[in-house]
This record gives structure tokens, C-alpha cells and sequence, in this order.
């Protein structure tokens, strides 16, 4: 998160879509086991929602959308 409301340079926007990366990938992945997602799993308080989310649907997202937020990507995803 703080890498969120930093300034935008060459190295947070790295961070930043290095992160994106990584979470469209435990999130959408099929090629990960519930074990290994589960191992990888960041608790991060504003993550829980999506924690609740992926634990209520049990199985990886179907779909997922991504913008930009004050400079920075993010995303969203669907079960």
C-alpha cells in the first residue's frame, strides 16, 4: 500500500506490476494448486476481502478486470 501512494517512479511502477502480475496469477491461475495458493497467501488486511472472496467460491476467479488508479494498476476479479 505504500507503494501505492508513493509517486510514480521507474522503480514503484515495477513493484506495482510486479504485484498485479503476481496476484492475476494466484487469482486466475489454473495451473497452481490450492496448496501451493494457499502457502503464497498474503495477509494483508486490505486483501481480506478478496481472501473471503476467493474462499467462498473455492476455486480460482473467472474473470478479471484491470485499470489505473492515480497512476498506479489495479485490479478485480469475479468468482
Amino acid at each position: 500500500m505504500k507503494a501505492f501512494f508513493s509517486l510514480s517512479t521507474t522503480a514503484i511502477q515495477s513493484m506495482n506490476e510486479s504485484f498485479e502480475q503476481w496476484l492475476m496469477d494466484r487469482c486466475t491461475n489454473g495451473k497452481f494448486t490450492e496448496p501451493e495458493r494457499a502457502a503464497e497467501a498474503i495477509q494483508e488486511e486490505h486483501l481480506l476481502p478478496l481472501h473471503v472472496c476467493y474462499g467462498f467460491a473455492g476455486k480460482i476467479a473467472r474473470r478479471s478486470f484491470s485499470w489505473q488508479v492515480m497512476g498506479k494498476k489495479v485490479s478485480a476479479y469475479l468468482w
